[in-house]
């Protein structure tokens, strides 16, 4: 699964800079259309250090780099099956025995906003 590396920082020389991050990988994608804000860029796990490596050596600040599971299908849930799951979810990360919880759905903001609410 692709890691992530968060860059934050000046804007200048950018995609010059995002240039060199992208040819060092072999897979990136700023998830951002512009990298004044912020974004992510994912890779390869082989690559996140030279990646993680080129972004630094170019001034990009690095927030974050990590390996992290992204699902390659989501499944849409609706409200009834996303309040199911969430309940499930809660209880997996309030568990002392689990670190991390990774999950393929996706819930769309109008049924989150019904949950939270």
């Amino acid at each position: 699964m692709p890691p992530t590396a968060v860059p934050t920082g000046p804007a200048t020389a950018v995609p010059i800079r995002l240039a060199q991050v992208f040819k060092q990988a072999r897979y990136a994608v700023p998830t951002l259309p512009d990298p004044r804000w912020g974004g992510e860029v994912l890779t390869q796990p082989a690559d996140l250090a030279a990646v993680r490596d080129v972004m630094q050596a170019a001034g990009i600040e690095v927030e974050e780099a990590v390996l992290t599971m992204i699902p390659k299908n989501t499944v849409r849930l609706e409200e009834k099956d996303a309040r199911k799951t969430m309940k499930i979810v809660d209880a997996l990360e309030d568990s002392d025995d689990v670190q991390e919880v990774h999950a393929n759905f996706d819930i769309p903001d109008d049924v989150l906003e019904a949950l939270a609410g």
